[in-house]
């Protein structure tokens, strides 16, 4: 039998999925869900860890829509050495 969540092959008597934890049903003979991109919608292969079309990994969260800014530096202000 295979997991309804990744279609992973599961042990016999497996209360929950050992590739994703999702707990084991009896499904009435319904297509496993096939995992997708957060970030893309992509369709992705069971065990797949990155996006093969945007390439974003596949655990993380979908990325912030809009342009992307990098934080503003942060100077340090140092005191100069004291003089000899």
């Amino acid at each position: 039998m295979n997991c309804t969540n990744c279609n992973a092959l599961l042990e016999p008597g497996a209360q929950f999925c050992g590739e994703c934890g999702h707990p084991v049903t009896v499904s009435s003979n319904a297509p496993p869900k096939v995992p997708t991109c957060t970030s893309c919608g992509t369709e992705l292969e069971p065990g797949t860890q990155f996006c093969g079309e945007c390439g974003h990994p596949v655990t993380a969260e979908p990325l912030p829509s809009g342009p992307l800014s990098p934080a503003a530096p942060t100077l340090l202000e140092v005191d100069p050495p004291p003089s000899l």
